[in-house]
């Protein structure tokens, strides 16, 4: 691990990493850090990056620290009030801290965050669905969950509030994804869908609802988006994307359709933002279960207009 401590990677049969523990030795007891904890979806995460990078053309490469330090302060140099600044991660007080820096020593006030699940569900609802604010899931009404990725009882979302509707026993958690994080293990079914499928996994779902009868009269071009999902993925094409049995994903969709108030709730691993392909495909799901704006749903949600807008002063989102 980067901080030396011993642990134990589970893998799958094709030896892909699917969780990373801590190894029970006197000097760690088992313990892990957070970075650690988090390997084995760092290594498949299309926003890994090794080192410095530096761009030529339409490709990047890499370069030294002491190289991209020096490059990074004549570059700020050069470009005074004209500086952006972007970082990958939402939490925390260091956000402020790189914002007022950034504003103070350069007078810009151009600081950005990275994609985030948020980010996605508000994008989603404006392009796909005409709807303004974001997208939000009632799983203290649910009593049947299935969870896309999305490491909901760990690091997605309102971690607290969500390990408490677990806690209360009333619904079914299902996860699909290719990581056995901690949500995984505290859900009743996991399913390993292979990295970057979950796009598949759900629209395979959804062609077992359409043929089971689904509709959706408030879906802009059913028909179109019927006849779109039933040329692009038959249970076989599906199967071999995700690595999914298509008997499961036949299954499944069954158990969803006969709940009394099923919830799909998709989006990434590590709350970073998964592609709104792949997060409009689990909306559908829930579109085709008919669970928008109904207790135990999927639900919209209004955002302050400065949230949606603009920038915070000096930090915008």
């Amino acid at each position: 691990s980067p901080t030396g401590l011993p642990v134990e990677v589970r893998l799958l049969e094709n030896k892909q990493a699917i969780a990373v523990k801590g190894s029970d030795t006197p000097l760690s007891q088992g313990g892990i850090d957070p970075l650690t904890a988090v390997e084995a979806r760092v290594m498949v995460s299309t926003a890994r990056v090794k080192e410095p990078m530096v761009k030529e053309g339409d490709s990047f490469k890499a370069i030294s620290w002491d190289e991209g330090l020096k490059l990074l302060e004549d570059k700020i140099k050069e470009a005074g009030k004209e500086v952006a600044m972007i970082s990958g991660d939402g939490k925390g007080t260091a956000n402020e801290l790189f914002a007022n820096f950034l504003h103070k020593a350069t007078g810009s006030p151009d600081f950005f965050l990275m994609p985030s699940d948020l980010g996605v569900a508000v994008k989603v609802l404006r392009d796909y669905l005409g709807g303004e604010g974001q997208l939000g899931f009632d799983m203290e009404h649910a009593d049947t969950v299935l969870i896309i990725s999305s490491d909901i009882f760990n690091s997605c979302g309102p971690v607290v509030r969500n390990q408490n509707v677990l806690g209360e026993g009333k619904a079914k958690f299902i996860y699909a994804g290719p990581f056995q994080n901690n949500t995984a293990e505290m859900c009743k079914q996991w399913i390993p869908v292979k990295p970057g499928a979950e796009a598949d996994f759900c629209f395979g779902l959804a062609y077992h609802l359409l043929s089971a009868g689904a509709y959706n009269f408030s879906i802009t071009n059913f028909d179109e988006l019927k006849s779109y999902i039933e040329a692009n993925y038959a249970p076989a094409a599906v199967e071999k994307a995700t690595g999914i049995k298509s008997e499961v994903l036949a299954d499944l969709a069954k158990e969803l359709k006969s709940a009394g108030k099923p919830l799909v709730i998709p989006g990434s691993p590590a709350g970073q933002g998964t592609g709104s392909y792949a997060y409009f495909a689990g909306v559908v799901l829930n579109l085709l279960l008919d669970r928008l704006n109904k207790p135990g749903g999927m639900t919209t949600i209004e955002i302050p207009e400065s949230v949606i807008e603009n920038p915070l002063e000096p930090c915008q989102t």
